[in-house]
């Protein structure tokens, strides 16, 4: 009975994430307006170093985002087992290993702000591209 609810919360959860991930896609999407015949798509002349930076920023800060939570998720459920253990040697090692991967989603997430700085700086942009 345990099991089959860790796995629903488990796809409820997944599904959660990648809706929270396409979600923005979505709202980015833009249908284009051109008309007439032998209309064709305009070259790309605005697609910068910058507007890519600055995308790849704001990918950066959604995944941190998600990770953060993720952090906070993971360590709910290891107080939860924690506290329902009742001192079952099985339940408490479950726990700990919750909280190891709770510690590794917060390093992984502090490493996904800190490596767009590292980028920037062996790049040498010398400040004239926008870091995260």
């Amino acid at each position: 009975m345990n099991n089959k609810i860790l796995r629903i919360l488990g796809s409820v959860a997944g599904a959660g994430a990648i809706v929270s991930l396409v979600a923005p896609l979505i709202s980015f999407a833009q249908a284009p307006s051109f008309t007439g015949p032998g209309a064709t798509l305009p070259p790309a002349t605005n697609i910068t170093f910058t507007t890519i930076s600055g995308a790849l920023c704001t990918a950066v800060a959604w995944i941190f985002t998600l990770l953060v939570i993720l952090t906070v998720i993971f360590i709910l459920f290891a107080a939860y087992n924690y506290l329902s253990s009742g001192g079952e040697e099985e339940k408490i090692k479950e726990a700990n290993h919750q909280l190891l991967y709770a510690a590794i989603c917060l390093i992984v997430a502090i490493l996904s702000r800190a490596v767009p700085t590292f980028v920037g700086f062996f790049l040498n942009t010398g400040g004239t591209v926008p870091i995260c």
